[in-house]
């Protein structure tokens, strides 16, 4: 598989978006403020340390319909189009933003597309995925899948 062939997979693009969505890989960004500000109600000092919680954000009604259903078409081109700007920010954003999330966004979608190509994914043992922060967000305990090969 080519990067010149990612235009053709616009399903795998989908379900990494929706995966970063439920578990952003930085599920929280610390930022300091440079100027005086009012936010949610709250007066914010230059030099005070404010946290986005991503992870929340991206589980939050308000911006994304049953936010804990795994649902990839809530990144076809018209959901994105109509949803609002911002909302969605598992690389971060604006001049602080990841610089390697093109890059990992082409590996991530060329990896899965060339697993998806030669096997099938069977979970193991369903159960829910309870979370484990740390510096990345992570999986509390493995997630066992078994391969199975396409023919």
């Amino acid at each position: 598989m080519a990067a010149a062939q990612l235009s053709q997979l616009p399903l795998t693009g989908r379900v990494l978006n929706e995966t970063l969505r439920l578990y952003p890989p930085a599920y929280v960004l610390p930022r300091v403020c440079a100027e005086p500000m009012s936010l949610g109600g709250y007066r914010v000092e230059p030099g005070a340390e404010v946290w986005l919680w991503v992870y929340f954000m991206h589980h939050d009604a308000r911006w994304f319909d049953e936010p804990e259903r795994f649902r990839p078409e809530r990144f076809s081109p018209e959901a994105e189009a109509a949803r609002r700007p911002s909302t969605f920010i598992p690389f971060g954003a604006g001049s602080r933003a990841c610089v390697g999330r093109h890059f990992a966004e082409l590996e991530a979608t060329l990896c899965l597309a060339g697993l998806l190509r030669r096997f099938r994914l069977q979970l193991v043992s369903p159960r829910t995925v309870r979370i484990h922060p740390r510096i990345t967000l992570a999986p509390g305990r493995p997630i066992e899948v078994r391969l199975k090969a396409r023919r």
